[in-house]
């Protein structure tokens, strides 16, 4: 464990006590908040954020850090000067990492607790709360001619669109609305090429979508 903090945030400075505590502060609340950030990670499905802020904030500590490290030898009245570059250090570490944990959780696309299977040509789709589109599944048309597909939708709240489009064109050959519980029929005329299925929405919760290619 020794390493990885060394990896991570450099050597700690022990012989000043000011800068040997500020080190320990920092490490503890890194990790401790890393656990946090991961759990919420893992429920939200969105882990690419946390992993970017665990890497940037090492970074930027020690660049801080090294700050610290010469305002402390060169300055005898050091002790103002040393608080207040630690405190717009880490007040901007603190600030980015937020920045991107909002950005994240409140970009255009965000699926939470979602779970898909897909089984003998049948797809289920069940999402806790999605913003933005998601894609639930692709299929390939090997001749022209009409096709239908039966599907079972629900929505608890908000509104959401079943989209189907084509992936040559970008074209969108099918779409329905979606707010309560129904059943229906995706029918167009389609082409040989790969259609791909997804939900469009600016807020759904509870949503459930069963499909039979």
């Amino acid at each position: 464990m020794k390493k990885v903090i060394v990896f991570l945030f450099g050597k700690r400075q022990n012989t000043n006590t000011f800068l040997r505590i500020i080190y320990n502060v920092v490490v503890s609340f890194y990790f401790f908040s890393l656990l946090l950030l991961l759990i919420q990670a893992f429920v939200s499905g969105i882990i690419a954020p946390v992993l970017i802020g665990a890497i940037t904030f090492p970074i930027m500590f020690r660049l801080i850090y090294y700050l610290l490290i010469v305002s402390n030898q060169w300055q005898r009245n050091r002790s103002q000067i040393v608080l207040v570059i630690f405190s717009i250090g880490i007040g901007i570490s603190v600030i980015l990492s937020a920045v991107i944990m909002f950005v994240a959780l409140n970009g255009e696309n965000l699926a939470i607790n979602t779970n898909k299977v897909a089984t003998n040509n049948k797809v289920e789709l069940s999402i806790g709360k999605l913003k933005g589109s998601y894609e639930v599944t692709s299929f390939d048309i090997t001749s022209s001619g009409v096709m239908t597909i039966p599907y079972e939708v629900s929505c608890e709240e908000g509104s959401f669109s079943i989209i189907v489009k084509s992936s040559t064109s970008n074209e969108v050959v099918w779409e329905d609305i979606v707010n309560n519980k129904h059943s229906g029929t995706i029918e167009f005329s389609g082409e040989e090429d790969t259609y791909t299925v997804f939900l469009k929405t600016k807020e759904a919760k509870n949503i459930s979508l069963t499909i039979s290619l």
